[in-house]
């Protein structure tokens, strides 16, 4: 696969991811820019579209580092407003955080993959270097866990 047709292809989901990650238009676009940069340098001749979600997390957490801020993920809402259509919009954003800081950062990033990037379960294994089996039972603790918390709402 040519890198043209691999950024073409990965472009508007890991924006999104990146985006969801940071919470941040700005910050979320720098790293959009270091990791496609990053892949091309090395990876030209064969991308990986795990191995470009792996360095937009780590160059997330160096961000997140240097600037010693804590992010949180937002509007998961949209997954669940499906099954709970009982939540105002007035409230999404305040329930959403409550629901969010309810998983630890691992499990958030996991499940950021799968719901807002509709990423494979061996994707994410490949990303995060869990089995995919560990994968499956991640992300049906994180729906249980949020799933519960938005009941108590």
């Amino acid at each position: 696969m040519t890198f043209d047709k691999f950024y073409s292809e990965t472009k508007d989901g890991f924006f999104k991811y990146l985006y969801y990650l940071c919470s941040d238009y700005e910050t979320a676009s720098d790293i959009f820019q270091e990791s496609y940069f990053r892949i091309y340098q090395k990876y030209q001749d064969n991308p990986n579209k795990g191995l470009l979600y792996k360095i937009g997390r780590n160059a997330f957490l160096d961000t997140k580092r240097k600037k010693k801020e804590i992010y949180v993920e937002q509007d998961f809402l949209s997954s669940f407003k499906d099954e709970h259509n009982n939540v105002s919009s007035a409230k999404e954003e305040d329930v959403l955080e409550k629901m969010l800081a309810k998983l630890d950062d691992e499990t958030r990033h996991i499940f950021t993959l799968k719901i807002i990037n509709d990423m494979k379960y061996r994707e994410i294994a490949e990303i995060t270097g869990h089995s995919e089996a560990n994968i499956k039972v991640i992300i049906h603790r994180a729906r249980k866990t949020l799933k519960k918390h938005f009941q108590e709402v």
